[in-house]
């Protein structure tokens, strides 16, 4: 998807239809910094002009811009935006959008409300407030600035650069003086300056969140936009809206690492989830069925897999998430793994640390400059939160409720008369036995066993293909079913080799669910990926 078609794809996802007018009120932009950059339509102008702009460039005739949106223009001029070579980076909430557009573009016809330039302190981490002597950071340069520039800026403000090789695309390890951070924010092409994590500096092995992403689809074309996750500490009012209020949300487990042992990769996803409800009043419950609203879907999957976002292998991006509405439903808070990265639970790329970072997104949290902060843009190994995530997510929930109070020890006599023992009776033997303890309903799940495909992930040039397999339960499985996006159906054959199929397939990705039930509502359940190609 081209920029251009991103930005108006986003657009169109994000408010209702309508004209706007330039000048019309638009919501309040959630900068870290707290201030927003002035208005540069203000003043009624048709464009924006490099007088006045005081910031350092490599390239003359572009700036990074913020632009801002209330609502949708019903008709976006697309090939116009085109010829205005403005160029889609980021989304920043509320309905804004981070462009690189040329120094004298006219926009005040676009239906933008709002163009501001990020100053120095909305590129400077408050964490650095006070801070004295040499200071170590992570300078990042916009997506569209070559990383040798970054370079070039930090040596002509006198900062130290440090090689650390695992920091992400466009992100340098510098040290030096806060006024020589400052220097360098001062240039347009800088977008984020934040403090560097103690194991940033000792190189130790690190990998970075890419942050969250906003879903756009725009006539049957999907796709996604990152979000300015260092720019913003949060994206939207969370899943219960504006206040703090509360949440119930649905998760759905799909295809996940099938070298580790499926319950303890379910019991730590779940325990993720239980840091976060553990602090605020959200609930997750679990469900059968995907795409429903409100529900967070979580799966591991290779390259492409149906979002526009495609995997890119082993060492790159972990994982990705999308914020919650006004994300479009039902993308909104799924969470997806790169299948092909070497999970394990509890050591290296740990399962329940990454899951951790991610549910923050899913709720709304974008990073945090702190390195002791789970949302740090940086993954480490976590135990559970700390008191910056939670104070950052009691910002959109309310607090969870107290834990109820230890039972007190009853008091004792100071000094206790024993009573005199006497001599126990025998028991009688009753005429007739008690009753039995009633038995306890049924529990456990039907069992699941795919024997065709083999492995979880399978390729195709067919139009439809028979999953074959066979289920068992501790009483008796009742039915077996089968569903895709687009069909469902009811497998035939003895439960113990059963055929599902023949399967229709689209071109591309398809997600098989197949179900076995029993008699008292269990189910237990297999999800197969299918390309067809």
């Amino acid at each position: 998807m081209t920029p251009q078609r991103a930005m108006a794809a986003l657009l169109l996802l994000l408010a209702p239809p309508g004209s706007l007018n330039a000048q019309s009120a638009a919501p309040e932009l959630r900068l870290k910094a707290g201030r927003v950059p002035p208005n540069l339509l203000e003043a009624g102008a048709a464009g924006i002009s490099l007088a006045g702009l005081e910031s350092g460039r490599e390239e003359p005739t572009r700036l990074h811009y913020l632009l801002q949106f209330q609502g949708i223009v019903s008709e976006y001029p697309l090939e116009e935006l085109g010829r205005r070579d403005v160029r889609v980076l980021s989304y920043v909430p509320d309905h804004a959008l981070l462009v690189s557009a040329p120094a004298n573009v006219e926009l005040a016809d676009l239906g933008v409300a709002y163009v501001g330039q990020l100053a120095v302190e909305n590129k400077v981490s408050a964490e650095f407030r006070n801070g004295a002597g040499d200071l170590q950071a992570v300078l990042e340069v916009h997506g569209d600035v070559a990383d040798s520039l970054a370079r070039q800026i930090a040596g002509s403000v006198g900062l130290a650069v440090l090689e650390n090789p695992d920091l992400a695309e466009g992100s340098i390890l510098v040290r030096g003086s806060y006024e020589q951070l400052a220097a360098a924010a001062a240039w347009d092409e800088v977008a984020y300056i934040f403090p560097a994590s103690e194991e940033m500096v000792r190189l130790e092995p690190l990998q970075a969140c890419a942050g969250g992403s906003i879903g756009v689809t725009q006539l049957g074309v999907e796709g996604e936009l990152r979000a300015a996750a260092e720019l913003a500490s949060s994206f939207g009012d969370g899943w219960d809206g504006a206040g703090l209020g509360s949440a119930t949300l649905a998760y759905w487990f799909g295809v996940l690492p099938g070298w580790l042992d499926a319950g303890q990769v379910k019991g730590e996803l779940i325990r993720a989830m239980g840091g976060w409800s553990g602090a605020v009043k959200v609930s997750f419950q679990e469900s059968s069925s995907r795409r429903l609203r409100r529900q967070i879907e979580i799966f591991a999957a290779s390259g492409e897999h149906g979002d526009g976002y495609q995997f890119d292998g082993k060492g790159g991006v972990l994982a990705h998430t999308f914020y919650p509405p006004p994300n479009a439903e039902t993308l909104a808070g799924d969470l997806h793994l790169d299948l092909d990265e070497p999970w394990k639970i509890g050591a290296d790329i740990d399962l329940f640390s990454v899951a951790l970072h991610e549910l923050g997104h899913a709720l709304g949290l974008g990073h945090n400059d702190n390195p002791s902060a789970v949302m740090y843009p940086y993954y480490r190994k976590y135990s559970g939160l700390s008191a910056l995530d939670v104070a950052e997510i009691r910002k959109l929930y309310a607090a969870a409720e107290s834990a109820p109070a230890t039972p007190t020890t009853p008091t004792v006599p100071e000094h206790p008369t024993p009573a005199t023992p006497t001599t126990p009776e025998s028991p009688t033997i009753p005429e007739n036995p008690p009753p039995a303890t009633p038995a306890q309903p049924d529990g456990t799940a039907p069992t699941l066993k795919i024997t065709f495909p083999s492995a979880a992930s399978y390729s195709t040039t067919a139009a439809s293909i028979t999953v074959k397999g066979s289920a068992t339960d501790n009483v008796g499985v009742t039915a077996v079913l089968w569903e895709t996006r687009t069909s469902s159906g009811a497998a035939t054959g003895p439960v113990t080799g059963f055929s599902a199929g023949p399967i229709p397939l689209v071109p591309g990705i398809n997600q098989i669910t197949i179900r076995a039930r029993d008699a008292a509502g269990n189910a237990g359940w297999r999800t197969l990926t299918v390309t067809r190609r």
